[in-house]
């Protein structure tokens, strides 16, 4: 039987000093988001579901 995978970030947190702009893409080990930093820096952030 397998778990349930827990829900992905919604849009909008801010997380570590990030903002989670969007979602770019899921798959079976988590979810990757585009982000940005404090000062417009986009980054791309793994969460590991």
């Amino acid at each position: 039987m397998s778990k349930p995978k827990p829900a992905p970030l919604p849009a909008g947190p801010v997380v570590g000093g990030y903002t989670d702009i969007k979602k770019l893409t899921a798959g079976g080990f988590g979810v990757v988001y585009l982000a940005e930093d404090g000062v417009r820096h986009n980054d791309a952030i793994k969460e590991y579901l």
